[in-house]
C-alpha cells in the first residue's frame, strides 16, 4: 500500500502547484471519486482470466492502456507508459492496479486484478454492473494475494463525499481568486488559504488511501474549512456581500422614490411605477429579515430582487 502511496506523492511533488487542479488532476481523482461511469473506448479489454505479478499476455497490455487512459500512468516513460505500454504484469502495474482499485472502493487493494476488480472494469467501461466468474485455473495459492475485495464501506463513502466537496470548494476558490485578480484586488491572504486548503487535502486523501477513513474526514474537514475561507477572502464573505447587496438595493429605491415625486409635481402617471416601487421596498424588507436571521444567501437574493424591481419602477417614468 505504503509503495504506491509515496509513487502518487512524486506525481503531486513535481507538478506546478497553481495549475495542478491538485494532485487530483494527473491521477483523475474527480472522476474516481465519483465513480465516473466514463467509457474509454480505446481501451475496451476482455479479461477472461485474473492477472498478477509475473503473468504476461496481451490482456495485460490493454489493462495498461486502459488504466493509461484513465489517467493512472503505469510510467512516465519507458516501458508502460503510454504508448508503450507491454505484454508483462510487472510492479509498476501492480502498483497502478492497486491504485485504481482503492480509487475504485475495492477495499483490498492488492494489485491483484481478480474477479472483483474485473467485475468493476466492465461496470465502468459499460455502466453496468456485471458479476464475473473467476477463472478456475489461476485462483491464487495461499502465499499469492487475497483476493477477497469487498464493497466500499458506508464510512468510506462518507469519507469520499467529503473529499469530492473539498475539490468542488478548491475549485470555487480558485475561480473567486482570478476574479478578483482580474479586478486588481489583492489576493494573498486568500492564496495563503488555498495553499494549505490543497495541503490539507493530500493529507486528507493520504488518509484515505490508508484506510483510516475516521481521519480522512477529520483532515477533510479542516481542508474544507481553508478552501472556504479562501472563497471568503477573495469574493468577501457571505455576510458582506448580503450587507452590500441590501446597500445598493436601498440606494436605488431611494433614487426612484425622489424620482417618483419629481415626475408626480410635474403632473406624469406614476402608478405603474408607484406598485414596482412598493414591491420593491417589500422584497427589502425581505432581504433585512434574512440578514437579521443569518440567511446571508436568501438576503443576498432578495436584495437583488429590491433592485430589480426598483429599476423596472423607473423605467416606467
Amino acid at each position: 500500500m505504503q509503495e504506491y502511496v509515496d509513487c502518487l506523492s512524486r506525481k503531486y511533488t513535481s507538478m506546478n502547484t497553481r495549475h495542478i487542479t491538485f494532485f487530483f488532476t494527473s491521477i483523475a481523482v474527480v472522476a474516481l471519486l465519483s465513480f465516473s461511469s466514463t467509457t474509454y473506448a480505446a481501451s475496451e479489454c476482455v479479461f477472461e482470466r485474473d492477472l498478477e505479478l509475473g503473468m504476461q499476455g496481451e490482456d495485460i497490455r490493454c489493462l495498461q492502456r486502459y488504466l493509461n487512459s484513465a489517467g493512472i500512468t503505469i510510467a512516465q516513460d519507458g516501458p508502460g507508459a503510454p504508448g508503450q505500454e507491454t505484454s508483462l504484469f510487472r510492479e509498476k502495474t501492480q502498483i497502478a492496479v492497486g491504485a485504481w482499485q482503492t480509487l475504485n472502493g475495492i477495499m483490498s487493494a492488492t494489485g491483484y486484478f481478480g474477479p472483483v476488480s474485473r467485475g468493476k472494469y466492465l461496470e465502468l467501461t459499460s455502466g453496468t454492473p456485471t458479476p464475473v466468474t473467476p477463472t478456475p485455473v489461476q485462483q491464487p495459492t495461499p502465499t499469492e494475494p487475497d483476493d477477497s475485495e469487498e464493497d466500499a464501506s458506508s464510512e468510506e463513502q462518507d469519507a469520499r463525499e467529503l473529499l469530492k466537496d473539498v475539490i468542488d470548494a478548491i475549485d470555487d476558490a480558485e475561480d473567486e481568486i482570478d476574479n478578483a485578480q482580474d479586478d486588481g484586488e489583492t489576493v494573498t491572504e486568500a492564496e495563503n488559504e488555498l495553499a494549505s486548503a490543497r495541503e490539507k487535502l493530500l493529507n486528507a486523501l493520504y488518509a484515505f488511501i490508508d484506510e483510516d477513513y475516521e481521519d480522512a474526514v477529520k483532515r477533510g474537514q479542516r481542508a474544507l474549512d481553508s478552501a472556504q475561507d479562501a472563497s471568503d477572502e477573495a469574493g468577501g464573505s457571505d455576510e458582506d456581500n448580503a450587507d452590500e447587496a441590501i446597500e445598493d438595493a436601498e440606494d436605488t429605491i431611494d433614487e426612484v422614490r425622489d424620482a417618483i415625486i419629481e415626475a408626480e409635481d410635474d403632473g406624469d402617471d406614476v402608478d405603474d411605477a408607484e406598485e414596482l416601487l412598493n414591491d420593491a421596498e417589500n422584497a427589502l424588507d425581505d432581504a433585512q429579515d434574512s440578514f437579521d436571521d443569518e440567511e446571508y444567501e436568501d438576503a443576498i437574493d432578495s436584495a437583488e430582487e429590491a433592485q430589480d424591481l426598483a429599476e423596472e419602477a423607473r423605467d416606467e417614468l
